[in-house]
C-alpha cells in the first residue's frame, strides 16, 4: 500500500511530476494510488482488498516515477484509487465505479446514486484528464504517450503467462519499435496486447488523449510480482527506460529525419 503523507487530503486529485522534463514523451499512470478519500470510509472494502490490485496498480507509480526521472520526461498521475472512480474508463460506464473487481467486493459502490457518481467524475476523474489535456495543449513538442500499469499475476485462479504486455490498437508505430527492443531481453516474457486486448474500455486514456492528437502511443502492463520492492521497481524502470528512449528517438526520426537525437535523458 502506498505510504500517504498526513496532509494527503490537501493534495490535488491529479499531479504533474517533472513538469520541466524535456524528453518528448508524456507518461501517465491512472492507477497510481490506493487513496480513498476519508468521506468514503474505505468504500467498505476488506483489509485484504484494501491492499490488492483491485484498489491500485501495485508498483506502477514507483516504476513510472523512476522512468520520469531517468528519461527526464513529464509524468501525470491520479492520486485517487481506481475503485473511487477509474480514470482509465469511460467515466459513466458501469466499470468506472465497480461493485466487484475480480473476487473483491466493493460495498460502497453498490447502488451508487447518480448524484454521487457525477460528483466523483467532477471531483476525481475530470482533474486528471483536464491536466493531461492542458499539458498536451501547451507542450506540442510531445511526440509519444505511454500509460504505465501493472497487472495481477493470477486472475480468477489462472496464471497469466506474460511478464510485460505492450498494448496498442490501430496505431502501432511506437509499439512496433518497443516490442522489437524488448524482444532482445530473453529474461522476460514480452507479448503484444497481453494480458488484455485493446478493448476501448481498457485503453480509454490513450485513445482519448493520444489517438485524438495522432501522437504515437501505447500502454505498458507489468506483472506486479516483478515490481513489489524498491530494488525491483528501479531495475524494471531502468530496463524500460533504455528501450523506451530508443523507441521514442526512432519515432522522432520518423517525424523529423533531420533532427538530432535527444540528449537530455540520463545516461542509460
Amino acid at each position: 500500500m502506498d505510504s500517504e503523507p498526513e496532509n494527503f487530503e490537501q493534495l490535488q486529485p491529479a499531479e504533474l511530476i517533472n513538469s520541466k522534463g524535456d524528453f518528448p514523451l508524456l507518461l501517465v499512470c491512472e492507477h497510481a494510488s490506493d487513496h480513498i478519500p476519508g468521506e468514503l470510509h474505505d468504500l467498505g472494502v476488506s483489509p485484504d482488498t484494501r491492499k490488492s490490485h483491485a484498489v491500485y496498480d501495485i508498483g506502477a507509480k514507483e516504476v513510472a516515477t523512476h522512468l520520469s526521472k531517468v528519461l527526464n520526461c513529464p509524468l501525470i498521475i491520479s492520486n485517487i484509487s481506481r475503485i473511487v472512480i477509474d480514470c482509465n474508463r469511460d467515466p459513466f460506464s458501469p466499470s468506472a465505479v465497480p461493485f466487484k473487481s475480480e473476487v473483491h467486493m466493493i460495498p460502497g459502490n453498490k447502488n451508487i446514486t447518480e448524484t454521487e457518481h457525477i460528483r466523483r467524475v467532477h471531483a476525481y476523474y475530470n482533474p486528471f484528464h483536464n491536466l493531461v489535456d492542458e499539458y498536451l495543449n501547451n507542450n506540442l513538442q510531445i511526440i509519444s504517450f505511454i500509460a504505465i500499469h501493472s497487472f495481477t499475476p493470477v486472475f480468477y485462479g489462472v496464471d497469466r503467462h506474460v511478464d510485460l504486455g505492450v498494448l496498442f490498437d490501430e496505431d502501432d508505430r511506437l509499439a512496433n519499435y518497443l516490442l522489437h527492443k524488448l524482444s532482445i531481453i530473453d529474461t522476460l516474457r514480452v507479448l503484444p496486447n497481453e494480458p488484455y486486448k485493446p478493448d476501448p474500455k481498457v485503453v480509454h486514456t490513450v485513445k482519448r488523449h493520444a489517438m485524438a492528437r495522432n501522437i504515437p502511443h501505447l500502454m505498458i502492463e507489468i506483472r506486479n510480482s516483478l515490481i513489489r520492492t524498491d530494488s525491483h521497481q528501479m531495475s524494471m524502470g531502468n530496463l524500460l527506460a533504455k528501450t523506451i528512449r530508443e523507441s521514442v528517438e526512432l519515432i522522432g526520426r520518423d517525424i523529423n529525419p533531420n533532427k538530432q537525437e535527444y540528449t537530455n535523458a540520463q545516461n542509460l
